[in-house]
C-alpha cells in the first residue's frame, strides 16, 4: 500500500514537473525574462552568472517554516519534497497552486472573487472559476489553458471537465470587472472591452482592425489596413482612436499606454537573407546566464546531518539547489527547442524568406515541423504560440508562417494565406458601387489558376471577416 502511494506521488510530481516544462517552453520573450527575473528573487540557490554576493542559506529559510521542529516520525512527508509545494508565478501558467498572493494581483483576485456570485454558478462551475481567477495575473491575463487547468483538476480527483465547460465558465469570467479581465492575449482583452461598448461605427471599426487586421495594427500599417479593409480614412482613425482608449492591461486598472503596448512586441527570433545563406538566431542575447549559487551548491554536497534542525536546513538547500538546476536545464531546453523548430520552419519556407511574397509560401501545417524535428503537435502549437519573428520583410507571429494549401491549375499547391491575400487584393480594387459576389470571386479566382467552390470563397471571407457584396455596396 505504502509502496503505491510512493509510486502515485512520484507520477504526480513527474505530471507537474512536466506542465510546468511546457509553461516554460510556451513563455514568449518578455514573459520568460519576468520569469526568470521572479526565479531569481525566489531562489536564493539560483543567480545571474557573475560576481554574487555569497548568501546564508540559514537566513534564507522561510521562517514561517516550523516543521524543521518536528521529528521525521511526526511529519506526513518530507515537506520540501512535497510536488504540492509549488509557488506561484504569475507567467507560468503551469503553476495553480493558490497560496498567499500580494500586491495586486491580490486585490484584483479578491474584486473578482467579490463578483463570482453574480453569475450564478453551480458546484462544477465554481470550482472551474475558481482556479481561473486564481491562473489570473496582475495585469489581468489568463495565464493557463483550458487542457492545464483540466489536468490541474484531474491531478487534484475532482471530476473529469471537458474544454467547452471550462472555455464557458471563462467567458462567464471575462464579464465580471474591470473589462478584458480574463483574456489570453491582447488581442482577446482589446475585443472584451470593444463588446462591452455601445454600438457605432467607429465601434465596428475598431472591431474589424482588431479581428482581422492586429498584426498589422500593432505594426501601425494604417495605409496597408485602408487598402485591404476598404475603411475609408476617416473611419480608420475614428478606430485607432477608439483602440487607443483601451486598456491594454485591464488589472492595473487606471490607465492606458496603447502605443506602448503596440510597440512592446519583441521578436523572439532574427531571421536573415544573406545571399546564399539564411541566418536563424534566438533574440535572447540580454537575457542573464544563470548558475548555481556556490554557497548552495557546497552545502547541498554535505552529508545528511542527524541533527533534526540541521537536517531541516539541509533538505531546504536541497530542494533549491535541485530546483534552480531544473530551472537552468528548462531555459537550455527551452532555447534548443525554440531554435530547432524555428530552423526547421525556415527550410521549408526558405523561398517565403528570402522574398517576402506571399505566393512563395508553402503550405505548412504543424504536424509538418513535429514530424521533422521529432516534437508532439502540441508542443509546436505551444512553440508557435504568442512568438515573433523578425524578418527581413517585417515582424509577423510565428503562427503566420503556417497555412494550408489548396491545389492550382496546375496541380502544385499554394498556401491558403496567398488565396486569401488574393481575395482580399480583389476585394480591395472592386467597383464600391457593384462589389464583386462570392460567385464573381469565385470566377476570377479560377482565371487566375486557382479553382475553389463558391463556398470555400465565402469561407475565407468570412473568417477574414469581410461583409458580403450586399453590405460592401456603397450608394451611388
Amino acid at each position: 500500500m505504502a509502496k503505491q502511494q510512493l509510486t502515485q506521488e512520484q507520477k504526480q510530481k513527474l505530471n507537474i514537473r512536466h506542465l510546468q516544462q511546457i509553461g516554460i517552453l510556451a513563455l514568449p520573450l518578455e514573459a520568460l525574462e519576468q520569469r526568470i527575473k521572479e526565479e531569481l528573487a525566489r531562489n536564493p540557490a539560483l543567480e545571474s552568472d557573475g560576481p554574487q554576493p555569497e548568501a546564508d542559506p540559514a537566513e534564507q529559510r522561510h521562517e514561517e517554516d516550523e516543521r524543521h521542529d518536528l521529528l521525521p516520525e511526526e511529519r506526513d512527508e518530507d515537506y520540501y519534497d512535497d510536488p504540492t509545494y509549488q509557488y506561484y508565478n504569475e507567467n507560468d501558467a503551469e503553476s495553480f497552486h493558490q497560496t498567499n498572493y500580494t500586491g495586486d494581483r491580490d486585490l484584483l483576485s479578491d474584486y473578482l472573487r467579490e463578483q463570482l456570485p453574480s453569475l450564478n454558478l453551480n458546484e462544477r462551475e465554481a470550482a472551474v472559476a475558481e482556479l481561473v481567477v486564481g491562473n489570473i495575473a496582475e495585469d489581468g491575463y489568463l495565464r493557463a489553458t483550458n487542457r492545464e487547468i483540466a489536468d490541474w483538476l484531474l491531478f487534484n480527483d475532482f471530476p473529469e471537465v471537458g474544454d467547452k465547460e471550462i472555455e464557458a465558465v471563462i467567458r462567464k469570467v471575462q464579464t465580471l470587472d474591470p473589462p478584458g479581465v480574463a483574456g489570453r492575449d491582447l488581442r482577446e482583452v482589446l475585443l472584451l472591452q470593444i463588446d462591452r461598448l455601445n454600438p457605432s461605427d467607429a465601434v465596428e471599426a475598431a472591431r474589424i482592425l482588431v479581428e482581422k487586421y492586429f498584426e498589422d495594427f500593432a505594426m501601425k500599417r494604417f495605409a496597408k489596413i485602408s487598402e485591404a479593409s476598404g475603411l475609408s480614412e476617416e473611419r480608420l482613425a475614428d478606430a485607432v482612436a477608439l483602440i487607443q482608449t483601451l486598456n491594454p492591461k485591464p488589472g492595473n486598472g487606471f490607465g492606458s499606454d496603447f502605443d506602448a503596448v503596440a510597440n512592446r512586441i519583441v521578436p523572439d527570433f532574427i531571421v536573415r537573407a544573406n545571399g546564399e545563406n539564411i541566418t536563424v538566431s534566438l533574440n535572447d542575447d540580454y537575457l542573464p546566464s544563470l548558475r548555481v549559487a556556490p554557497a548552495y551548491k557546497e552545502l547541498s554536497a554535505e552529508q545528511l546531518s542527524q541533527n533534526r534542525k540541521k537536517r531541516a536546513e539541509q533538505q531546504y538547500v536541497r530542494k533549491q539547489v535541485a530546483d534552480a538546476i531544473w530551472f537552468i536545464n528548462m531555459v537550455s531546453c527551452r532555447r534548443n527547442t525554440l531554435l530547432q523548430t524555428m530552423e526547421s520552419v525556415v527550410s521549408m519556407q526558405e523561398d517565403y524568406f528570402r522574398s517576402g511574397d506571399l505566393r512563395d509560401m508553402k503550405p505548412l501545417i504543424l504536424k509538418d515541423i513535429a514530424d521533422r524535428v521529432g516534437f508532439d503537435v502540441s508542443t509546436i502549437s505551444r512553440i508557435s504560440n504568442e512568438k515573433y519573428v523578425e524578418t527581413d520583410f517585417g515582424v509577423y507571429p510565428l503562427k503566420h508562417f503556417f497555412s494550408e494549401g489548396v491545389r492550382a491549375n496546375d496541380g502544385t499547391m499554394v498556401a491558403t494565406r496567398y488565396v486569401k491575400h488574393l481575395i482580399t487584393e480583389l476585394i480591395a480594387e472592386e467597383n464600391k458601387q457593384a462589389p464583386l459576389t462570392d460567385d464573381a470571386l469565385t470566377r476570377q479566382l479560377d482565371a487566375l489558376g486557382y479553382p475553389l467552390s463558391r463556398r470555400t470563397v465565402a469561407k475565407y471571407r468570412e473568417k477574414m471577416l469581410i461583409p458580403s457584396a450586399r453590405r460592401r455596396k456603397t450608394p451611388e
